[in-house]
């Protein structure tokens, strides 16, 4: 198989990659830590992603900040 075949390969069946491979972290996860454990790395890697996603993100990351400890005033 040459490059382009491989990368066509990929392109036209990305989803059903992409799903095998949550799947597979999934399942390390799970049998690895458990339920609850797992739902929490998950939890964390989703707000990673949120707040990493953009950098306007940290505008909101740092106007939470903010709210949350008062900016240093109370």
């Amino acid at each position: 198989m040459n490059e382009n075949k491989i990368k066509a390969f990929i392109l036209e069946n990305r989803g059903k990659i992409l799903g095998g491979v949550i799947g597979l972290v999934a399942s390390v996860l799970l049998l690895t830590f458990g339920f609850f454990k797992s739902l929490f790395i998950v939890a964390a890697v989703i707000i990673g992603v949120y707040f990493g996603s953009d950098k306007d993100n940290w505008t909101r990351v740092k106007d939470f900040t903010n709210e949350l400890f008062g900016n240093g005033k109370r």
